[in-house]
């Protein structure tokens, strides 16, 4: 199994979210692989 585990702040470049990186994360979830979005800061607007 892999699990995918990373920061909002990853998802953002030049202030917007990445469509390639988002791309990626919703692929490995169809996989079947578990993906979270953790942050130790405020929720992202």
């Amino acid at each position: 199994m892999l699990i995918i585990m990373t920061s909002p702040a990853f998802l953002m470049v030049s202030g917007k979210p990445d469509k390639d990186i988002v791309a990626i994360l919703v692929q490995a979830k169809k996989a079947g692989h578990p993906v979270a979005l953790v942050s130790n800061h405020e929720q992202p607007t």
